[in-house]
């Protein structure tokens, strides 16, 4: 089946979303340029100057079993917001449990949250500074070469930006795993 979509504000914070893409065999943008059409293969495996776009299934990682061997559960006091950010709160827990990002806890855990505020934009942040971070060993993956990542790059065609929307929340956890991610936000404890 091929579809073709009309998106009128392409500034947005999500273009297409995994479900969308997972519905549909191939996608159409009219872009209204000069050049040709461009075909991005899906399936392509590894061909050099072509890029292949997909819906990503992430396999959950292991993101807790590198924690210091005195770890216990730490619950840290409450915080008190002002009106604006206490309806923020409010909203923005109640938009990501319908989005099934959090769900409800029954932990020994519990961080708090607080409020960003970027360019015209609020964002909601879970501080685990005082709670599981305090236990968790650094885990040193070596970084690229600059020098090597610019190289490769040089040898493309085309180039492609892309600013993932609430990145973290796209990765799942372990059910085992997930309780270490407690936290606390509008009188109710989440994960």
């Amino acid at each position: 089946m091929l579809l073709s979509v009309s998106i009128n504000n392409l500034c947005t914070d999500e273009i297409v979303g995994q479900e969308f893409l997972k519905q549909h065999s191939s996608v159409i943008f009219e872009m209204q340029g000069p050049e040709r059409t461009l075909e991005i293969p899906g399936s392509t495996a590894d061909l050099r100057g072509q890029a292949a776009v997909a819906a990503a299934e992430l396999d959950p990682p292991r993101v807790f079993e590198i924690l210091l061997l005195q770890c216990k559960p730490i619950a840290c006091r409450s915080r008190r917001y002002n009106q604006e950010d206490a309806l923020f709160i409010n909203n923005e827990t109640k938009r990501q449990l319908e989005a099934d990002i959090i769900e409800p806890a029954r932990s020994p855990w519990r961080a708090q949250v607080f409020v960003v505020n970027q360019e015209r934009k609020k964002r909601l942040v879970v501080d685990y500074s005082a709670t599981v971070s305090r236990f968790t060993l650094l885990d040193a993956h070596p970084l690229p070469h600059i020098e090597d990542l610019v190289n490769n790059v040089a040898q493309d065609k085309y180039y492609s930006s892309l600013d993932l929307h609430s990145a973290y929340h796209q990765i799942p956890l372990f059910s085992e795993e997930k309780y270490y991610t407690a936290f606390e936000a509008d009188d109710k404890r989440f994960q």
